[in-house]
């Protein structure tokens, strides 16, 4: 697809902002209330502040790894706040109650509650909602997830968010029931042993959004979703099952955790290279018509030239120089996904000129434009000229 100007960004829709924003409140505002009932009234004598600084540690482990993967090219940060907040008040807030049906469902029909709430329903409605997040992205906001590893991020720090509550009510029913030991075994457990565990869950879905993404096919779009949220679930029941049957919890965690989790960490690495040596490919238009040099297009899609042209910066104007070459790749990874997206439009549904032009679309090549002015500012702030 060539390079296509374009100057005028289109007006945004207002009313459905304001729609969408209304629904956002309206679940935040209940999922508060429930995880503000289940706090107050059923924990009112635990030292809360204690459970949530507990709870806080893993939340610290977790949230800077993903904004690590995350660091070629950083989302917005109100969207990642969104991503950290729907995990801890609307998911938490609204699985708490479909767990509790769950478990009066199972009750009533002799069934053993602890093992099906755990096992069948707590995967399918935590899973479920966490993953709603996403595929809010995937319908609202497609431009903010550009691949596989945009979806691990968001999906990473929703299921963050949702550990962080989580971990709070479970560390204040331990220590309710069984004091100060069972405060410890629970924060070792689930702090230290494994602060990854509905990170991972979420990631499968949030790496098929990111697949959906890139699909040309409306019914692979479809699809990928649904192939990861099974994953997720699977992923899911399979670690509490073996909470529910603690004699085989170290066997699971040793031969079954362990190495799917050093099996998505590889992934996970080998993805941040690969999507990032794809940038170069996508900065061609823009090199065919020389507003990035080829040299540029190489630096950016290469992490090893990418650390070497930060420290040339460096050696040439200092710390401004630095900054700005920094700002400067990110720039172009950031104008290398809008082509992405662009090239995508293009071929699912023609070259733009030959159709009308979709309200996103424009809003992609008025951000096009914005990013080349700024790459050529940044430039000249560490190249002198």
């Amino acid at each position: 697809m060539p390079y296509t100007p374009y100057t005028q960004p289109p007006a945004r829709d207002w009313p459905a902002t304001i729609a969408l924003g209304s629904v956002l409140v309206v679940l935040f505002g209940i999922g508060a209330l429930v995880m503000a009932l289940t706090l107050g009234l059923q924990f009112g004598e635990v030292a809360l502040p204690l459970m949530v600084l507990l709870a806080a540690v893993p939340l610290c482990i977790v949230v800077p790894v993903f904004l690590w993967l995350d660091s070629f090219e950083r989302e917005p940060t109100w969207l990642l706040l969104l991503a950290l907040g729907w995990g801890a008040v609307v998911a938490t807030g609204f699985a708490l109650v479909v767990n509790e049906i769950g478990y009066a469902v199972a009750s009533l029909l002799a069934l053993s509650a602890d093992a099906v709430t755990a096992v069948v329903v707590a995967p399918l409605a935590e899973e479920s909602l966490k993953g709603l997040f996403l595929l809010g992205l995937l319908w609202f906001r497609p431009r903010a997830i550009d691949g596989v590893l945009d979806g691990i991020v968001y999906a990473g720090v929703v299921a963050a968010g949702f550990a962080f509550m989580e971990n709070i009510v479970y560390f204040a029913t331990a220590v309710a029931e069984e004091g100060t030991a069972g405060l410890t075994a629970t924060f070792v457990v689930r702090g230290l042993v494994s602060p990854f565990a509905h990170p991972l869950f979420t990631a499968c879905t949030g790496a098929a959004v990111g697949r959906a993404v890139l699909s040309r096919e409306e019914g692979w779009r479809i699809a990928w979703p649904v192939f990861g949220w099974c994953a997720a679930v699977l992923l899911h029941g399979i670690w509490n099952l073996a909470i529910v049957f603690p004699a085989g919890w170290v066997l699971v965690y040793l031969f079954f955790e362990v190495p799917v989790f050093v099996a998505f960490l590889v992934f996970v690495l080998w993805l941040r290279r690969r999507e990032l040596r794809t940038i170069a490919t996508h900065l061609q238009p823009y090199v065919d018509h020389r507003q990035v040099t080829s040299f540029e297009a190489r630096m950016v899609g290469d992490p090893s030239e990418r650390g070497r042209a930060v420290a040339w910066a460096g050696e040439r104007a200092g710390g401004q120089g630095r900054r700005a070459m920094k700002d400067f790749q990110r720039t172009a990874t950031r104008l290398a996904h809008v082509r992405a997206r662009l090239d995508r439009a293009h071929h699912r549904s023609g070259p733009l000129g030959t159709r009308p032009t979709r309200t996103w679309e424009a809003r992609e090549l008025h951000e096009q434009r914005v990013l080349l002015e700024r790459l050529a500012e940044q430039r000249r702030r560490f190249a002198g000229a």
